[in-house]
């Protein structure tokens, strides 16, 4: 082999690499059909997240508890949490896989509702321009393009007789190739707790997939004794109200599963770019 084949070789590697991951990265991530090494319940199934809940997994989809689920954010590099219970994808013959839901569970106390008819969306839109604002100084620094959301693709709503707070936002990368951004959040609450169920794919696929994700929702409940109206004074209360579970949630949800499917590519790039540098920089070294 010649000095030169190395650095060829991962040349051509770069380039496969970079033409084989389309984006949004999840979009062309099966788990099903690998060794992933996580383990899936094909529905009709009933599925515990941890012990504070359950959700009906129906036909046509696949539930994997907290490990898998965490194994499954690490495979499409997007950030794992310890709070992360479960996550089901599309299972049917016709699923494309391209999105998912992931639950998580923050237990920081029971969450007064007496904001539920108070709450002012003009400003809450404000305070997550201004956060999202805020990130882009750290985004810039890292040379990635700002990303500005633009305003609520549903406003925030509260059912009062279920407890759940819904909301969906948009946002847009200045980078014309990520275009539009939409996150659409669910927040569960309960006794000790609020239950988090993000929506997590392509803005494309939003019209298409959301009368989906609400059927799944349906089968969720919170097991006895850890609902909302299980509350008794002296339970530990959360520090903050409704308005305060829309500004965290919908910042954390943009910045953990906005565009990091599609930051994963540049990622992938600069590392495998590098890898190029050291094989040639070595090959180089031989050569001498």
């Amino acid at each position: 082999m010649t000095s030169s084949q190395p650095f060829i070789a991962a040349c051509l590697l770069m380039v496969l690499l970079l033409v084989s991951i389309p984006g949004p990265l999840f979009a062309v991530i099966n788990p099903l059909d690998l060794k992933s090494g996580i383990e899936w319940h094909r529905g009709p199934y009933q599925a515990r997240l941890g012990d504070v809940a359950e959700i009906d997994i129906p036909a046509g989809y696949a539930f994997t508890d907290g490990a898998g689920a965490r194994r499954y954010m690490d495979m499409i590099h997007n950030p794992a949490a310890e709070n992360q219970l479960g996550l089901i994808v599309p299972a049917g013959n016709d699923a494309d896989g391209g999105w998912f839901v992931v639950f998580e569970y923050d237990e920081t106390g029971y969450v007064p509702d007496n904001e539920r008819s108070s709450l002012d969306e003009a400003k809450l839109l404000a305070s997550l321009k201004k956060n999202t604002e805020d990130g882009n100084r750290i985004r810039r620094q890292m040379r990635w393009p700002s990303f500005h959301l633009t305003g609520w693709q549903q406003a925030p709503v509260y059912d009062i007789a279920t407890h759940d707070l819904a909301w969906a936002t948009i946002g847009l990368s200045e980078d014309a190739s990520e275009g539009k951004t939409v996150n659409y959040s669910t927040r569960m609450l309960g006794r000790h707790g609020t239950m988090s169920a993000d929506l997590v794919l392509d803005p494309s696929q939003l019209e298409l997939t959301l009368p989906a994700y609400r059927q799944l929702l349906d089968g969720f409940a919170f097991t006895p004794g850890n609902r909302y109206g299980d509350y008794v004074e002296g339970d530990r209360r959360a520090p903050y109200g409704l308005s305060a579970v829309i500004a965290a949630g919908a910042t954390a949800t943009a910045t953990r599963f906005g565009l990091l499917p599609k930051l994963a590519i540049v990622i992938t790039a600069i590392l495998v770019l590098i890898a190029v540098t050291v094989i040639a920089a070595r090959a180089k070294r031989k050569k001498s």
